[in-house]
């Protein structure tokens, strides 16, 4: 179990004042032989000194050279269960289902939450790991069709999308 926390200064570019942002977190880990739990709440919020008759309920962030607004403030709440099962299928050493949930209840009134859900498989061979899984999420930029708002305001009465993922990664 623990706790941390974030605090500091934002610079918003248009205006060149700085705001400020901070982060508030507890989280608690536990395995019990094969099974683990994982859990946490995340409190955050943005000050970004925006012009005078700009929104301050949102905040534009850019990933990948694709901008996209978020919510300024808000509580996300994650809830991750796994179990691992050792198996001897060389060069497989062990398959791990999980399933990971995340909710960001968004603290503007009129904002729509944002929900991601992942249930897989993680395949664990020496040093190559391969992650088998669906992805359902609703208001949610990289699990629906809207990029730039699913994290800030959202779409009244969005639905859950679903993508299928496999991700190889080798380690070293």
């Amino acid at each position: 179990a623990g706790i941390s926390g974030q605090y500091g200064g934002l610079l918003n570019l248009d205006t060149e004042l700085t705001g400020n942002h901070f982060a508030l977190a507890a989280h608690y880990e536990m395995q019990a032989r094969r099974t683990a739990v994982k859990a946490q709440v995340v409190k955050y919020g943005h000050n970004q000194r925006n012009q005078a008759g700009e929104p301050e309920d949102i905040l534009a962030l850019a990933a990948y050279g694709a901008p996209y607004l978020i919510a300024s403030e808000g509580t996300v709440l994650t809830l991750c269960l796994s179990y691992s099962i050792p198996v001897k299928l060389n060069p497989v050493n062990l398959l791990q289902l999980y399933n990971d949930f995340g909710y960001l209840n968004k603290a503007s009134s009129g904002f729509e939450d944002s929900y991601m859900n992942v249930t897989g498989v993680l395949v664990s061979a020496g040093n190559v790991f391969t992650y088998i899984d669906a992805a359902a999420g609703k208001n949610h930029p990289w699990l629906g069709p809207e990029w730039n708002d699913a994290l800030a305001a959202g779409t009244p009465g969005a639905v859950w999308h679903l993508r299928f993922n496999i991700n190889i990664g080798y380690y070293f």
